[in-house]
């Protein structure tokens, strides 16, 4: 996809007939992968999103790598007798 650069630095430039403004804007399908995970006993759980994923496969295998931007959230109970 071809893309044109504009810069709007100074304001004194808004009257200049070389700049323009357009509605006409390319949109692009985006998406996101949610991933939420928790311990057995409930001490800890995670929550993140799919960053990328890639697989790549040959005659004998298939090896497929996935990033993911994990939140942890650390529960900690504390009795004071």
């Amino acid at each position: 996809m071809q893309t044109e650069s504009k810069v709007y630095s100074d304001p004194s430039t808004l009257g200049d007939p070389g700049l323009h403004s357009t509605t006409q804007v390319p949109v692009v399908a985006t998406e996101t992968r949610k991933v939420a995970l928790e311990s057995e006993d409930g001490a800890y759980s995670a929550t993140g999103e799919i960053v990328s994923s890639q697989t790549i496969s040959s005659k004998t295998r298939t090896v497929e790598t996935i990033t993911v931007l994990i939140y942890i959230y650390i529960y900690i109970i504390i009795t004071i007798n």
